[in-house]
């Protein structure tokens, strides 16, 4: 069974840039002020996977938008989940001119090409 990763996190300092960007960094530590103020909230996505809302513990969220206020300690995750895949095959005979063929008389198959 695969694992998933944690969530990724960004901090907020009092100086620093907005938007918050870039790969995961450690939680902000207890006591560390984080700017107030609305937030959008984007993650890549990702080919083949699906996403699921943000989830945020505080603040105020409506759709991807996240107000802070002053005070407030919010973390927010959102999980990229690989989605299966499926493929069905199907085949119609038609016999117009005279032909007495069936769907049990045509074998169909499919062979999956591995990388290089």
């Amino acid at each position: 069974m695969a694992t998933r990763p944690g969530p990724r996190t960004s901090r907020c300092q009092r100086k620093g840039p907005t938007p918050l960007n870039g790969q995961a960094v450690p939680p902000a530590s207890p006591g560390s002020a984080c700017c107030q103020g609305a937030y959008t909230l984007r993650a890549d996505a990702l080919p083949e996977y699906g996403s699921t809302p943000w989830s945020c513990n505080g603040g105020q969220l409506a759709d991807s938008v996240l107000t802070i206020r002053s005070g407030e300690h919010v973390t927010c995750t959102i999980e990229h989940i690989d989605q299966p895949v499926s493929l069905t095959l199907d085949l119609d005979v038609v016999n117009e001119h005279g032909g007495t063929a069936s769907k049990e008389d045509i074998a169909l198959s499919a062979q999956r090409h591995q990388p290089r």
